[in-house]
C-alpha cells in the first residue's frame, strides 16, 4: 500500500479533479478510502476528501465517516477540515445515525465546539440537522463541570480579534433561540453572570 501522506495527496488530487468534472481517479480514491482499515494512523477520512461532491461519492460507496481518531475524535468536529457545503454533508450522515449530538473525548458535543468558537454558519447546520440547543456538555477542561450551549455562547471566542465578542454572543443566543433554547430564569442568571463586560449582551438578557 502506498504510503499515508502519498495517499492523502492522491485523495486531494482526486478531489480537486471532481471539482473540476473529472472522474478519472475515483476508482483508485474509493478503493484507497474503503482499504483504509490500518491502526497506525488516523482514519484518511480526517485528511482527505474535503469537498461536498467528493465527500458524497464516498459516502455512497460505503466509506465509514463515523470513524474515530485515536483519542476519540469523529470526523465532525474537524474545524477547518470542511466548508459549509462539505460541513452539511458530514452533519447529515450524523444526524441520520443519531450521533449529532456526541461528544468528543473532553465530553463537549459538535454544536458546543462550534458555538465556542463563534462559527453561526456551522453551528446553524448542526441546528438544521437536529443538534440540540439544550445540551449540556460536561467539559473536562472546566473539571468536567456542565457547560450548556448557551453558557458556551455567551462566552464565545472567535479567532478573529476583529469581531465584536458582546454582538456575536447575542447572536450565537439568539439563533440558539429560534432553534428552542429554553431560556428558563435560571440559565438567564447564569448568562447575566457570564455577561461580565459585555454590556450590550446584558442588556439583551435584561430585555427578555
Amino acid at each position: 500500500m502506498p504510503k499515508y501522506n502519498d495517499t492523502v495527496e492522491e485523495l486531494l488530487l482526486w478531489d480537486a479533479c471532481l471539482l473540476r468534472g473529472n472522474e478519472t481517479r475515483i476508482a483508485a480514491a474509493l478503493s484507497a478510502l474503503l482499504d483504509d482499515t490500518a491502526s497506525d494512523h488516523d482514519p484518511l477520512i480526517f485528511e482527505a476528501p474535503r469537498s461536498a461532491i467528493a465527500l458524497q461519492r464516498a459516502i455512497d460507496a460505503g466509506v465509514n465517516l463515523l470513524r474515530t481518531r485515536a483519542d476519540g475524535t469523529k470526523v465532525l468536529f474537524e474545524d477547518g477540515l470542511h466548508d459549509a457545503e462539505a460541513f452539511a454533508v458530514v452533519a447529515d450522515v450524523f444526524a441520520r445515525q443519531g450521533q449529532i449530538d456526541t461528544g468528543n473525548r473532553d465530553g463537549m458535543t459538535a454544536l458546543s465546539s462550534q458555538v465556542k468558537f463563534g462559527a453561526l454558519d456551522k453551528a446553524t447546520i448542526l441546528l438544521e440537522y437536529g443538534a440540540s440547543a439544550n445540551s449540556v456538555a460536561s467539559n473536562s477542561q472546566y473539571g468536567g463541570q456542565p457547560l450548556s450551549v448557551a453558557q458556551q455562547a455567551a462566552m464565545t471566542m472567535p479567532s478573529d480579534p476583529e469581531v465584536d465578542r458582546d454582538t456575536l454572543s447575542i447572536k450565537l443566543l439568539e439563533l440558539l433561540v429560534s432553534f428552542d433554547l429554553a431560556l428558563t430564569p435560571d440559565l438567564k442568571e447564569v448568562l447575566q453572570r457570564h455577561a461580565d463586560g459585555k454590556p450590550k449582551l446584558f442588556q439583551w438578557l435584561k430585555r427578555l
